[in-house]
């Protein structure tokens, strides 16, 4: 239960991290500026930082990862939040050599001046998302909600606002972004369909500022369970309440 608030520094304004892997738990990160990268938090070399219920509020970098900036680093996201987050590249999440998988998250309202608004994943990066939301991210140039440059796979997750087409962007032919049981805005056609995915014309969030499902969603009871299980799911979602309800998974970060 720890707060990082109005910091100001080159790097990891919020938290800084090498060499080390902190574990945090209820922490918030909110308006802290980095003049170079990580404005939220600094991960660097092989610092795995395991973050379980924490939220990454209107930080900014000038160049990279407004939110968290990963540089060799694998870091565990359980249950955390990035909203509002601004970078030139990478408005909530930037990596470079690193690997994560976030489960439960939410990357809402998140913007870069170049690509990857929600996340930006360069070419030896790997990112794997499950039940993950990706409200209202934008990128002036690609990927309102990810950019990356080697393939990756979202699985239960939900995605719109982001951008209409450009939501998800690679500049790789040769890299595929696999969607699974998950949930797109109807423009979007930059991906491989890995099965059992649908599209929506209209938003199934209950408003602009919040990832909520509204009722009737087509993402409600349509995610795996299984694949949840195999990614070692934790029993609650982003708000605290029982994961699986009613027998079925719903898709993205809330149940």
């Amino acid at each position: 239960n720890c707060s990082f608030q109005s910091n100001t520094a080159r790097d990891g304004a919020g938290l800084y991290n090498s060499s080390s892997n902190p574990g945090l738990t209820n922490c918030s990160f909110q308006s802290n500026t980095a003049s170079s990268t990580g404005g939220g938090m600094y991960n660097g070399t092989n610092s795995s930082a395991i973050l379980t219920n924490c939220s990454f509020q209107s930080n900014s970098a000038t160049n990279a990862g407004g939110g968290v900036y990963n540089d060799r680093s694998n870091p565990s996201l359980t249950n955390c939040s990035f909203q509002s987050n601004t970078a030139t590249s990478g408005g909530g999440i930037y990596n470079i050599n690193s690997t994560y998988s976030p489960i439960n998250c939410s990357f809402l309202t998140n913007s870069a001046l170049t690509s990857g608004g929600g996340i930006y994943n360069n070419s030896s990066s790997v990112v794997n998302a499950t039940n993950c939301s990706f409200p209202g991210n934008s990128a002036l140039a690609n990927g309102g909600a990810i950019y990356t440059e080697r393939a990756c796979t979202l699985t239960n997750c939900v995605l719109f606002g982001n951008g209409a087409a450009n939501t998800l962007a690679t500049v790789r032919s040769n890299v595929a972004i696999t969607l699974l049981y998950s949930l797109i805005e109807a423009a979007e056609t930059g991906f491989t369909d890995g099965g059992n995915n649908s599209r929506t014309p209209t938003s199934p969030f209950t408003s602009t500022s919040s990832n909520q499902l509204k009722g009737g969603a087509p993402a409600i009871n349509a995610g795996s369970n299984s694949a949840y299980s195999t990614a070692n799911g934790p029993a609650n979602d982003l708000a605290g309440n029982t994961r699986v309800f009613r027998g079925q998974i719903d898709q993205g970060a809330y149940d």
